[in-house]
């Protein structure tokens, strides 16, 4: 049975914003004037590059972070560029400035790569991990494409649940308890899917929960157990993705198809809300296009 745009919660019918993201940072500006911004070096490696981007960040200087990007410049994977990447300086910079909002801190990084690709395994800290009792930082990677002595590409990659902390940061932000909802759904578990959801869960999705959000378990169980009798099957494109930062949300980019493999894989963003270790709310909507 394929699944249709009309006959699921919008095509089943998004957080992963490090993840989150998943996965997942400033509103201070940093400096002053434009003469005041320093320029990057002569040495206009990745690696050069990523180093002057996360000692700009560190010191919460927006402006020298700018610098460091072409205007053309791509930016995948953080905070403000999860769903869409960020296309240009001015996309670029909301995603740079809320890392300095939230004291985002890179450390302890580990480069591989040289020349025009640069990746870098980090320890970062930010305001959330702070405030989370025995979760001090998390670890993840991060690449860095250079043209002409800029910055030309920036994405972001896996978080490092390897490591005991950056796995309990992983759980906490809420992407274990996404990644049980997908694991719930994919098995056909309904009472699994709904021991996830808070009583007073809003589910948002065409056709039958939107433009009137469906609110309750009840009335969501009765979406679950059509998407289940639907046998559908949904897939995580941007896992590797989860915004970190973004702590009570949980975003992606989902690939939905039946269990049975009939007809083609369609796309939707899903967003989940938490709330006290439980989902609060869910929404699917068309994944954006670039």
């Amino acid at each position: 049975m394929r699944p249709s745009l009309r006959a699921l919660p919008w095509s089943l019918g998004v957080v992963f914003a490090l993840l989150a993201g998943a996965l997942t940072l400033g509103v201070a500006c940093g400096g002053g004037g434009e003469d005041e911004v320093p320029t990057p070096t002569a040495q206009g490696s990745a690696s050069a590059l990523l180093q002057q981007l996360d000692d700009a960040i560190n010191r919460g200087d927006v402006a020298a972070s700018m610098a460091l990007f072409s205007d053309d410049a791509v930016s995948e994977g953080g905070p403000q560029c999860f769903v869409t990447p960020c296309a240009g300086k001015a996309a670029i910079q909301k995603d740079i400035e809320f890392y300095i909002q939230e004291s985002v801190t890179f450390t302890s990084c580990s480069t591989e790569g040289s020349g025009d690709t640069s990746t870098a395994r980090c320890e970062v800290r930010t305001d959330g991990t702070r405030e989370r009792p025995g979760v001090d930082r998390f670890i993840s990677a991060r690449t860095v494409e250079a043209q002409a002595g800029k910055i030309s590409a920036f994405r972001w990659g896996a978080l490092d649940i390897s490591d005991q902390q950056t796995a309990t940061y992983w759980a906490v932000n809420g992407a274990a308890l996404y990644q049980q909802y997908l694991d719930s759904i994919n098995r056909g578990d309904v009472a699994a899917v709904m021991a996830l959801f808070a009583d007073d869960a809003v589910f948002e999705a065409a056709p039958e929960c939107s433009p009137a959000p469906c609110t309750g378990k009840e009335a969501i169980q009765q979406e679950i157990e059509r998407l289940v009798a639907d046998e559908v099957s949904l897939t995580s494109t941007k896992a590797e993705l989860f915004a970190p930062f973004v702590n009570p949300k949980v975003t992606d980019i989902l690939e939905i198809s039946t269990r049975s493999g009939a007809g083609e894989p369609e796309s939707a963003s899903i967003t989940l809300e938490l709330a006290g270790g439980k989902i609060a709310s869910v929404r699917l909507e068309p994944a954006p296009t670039n």
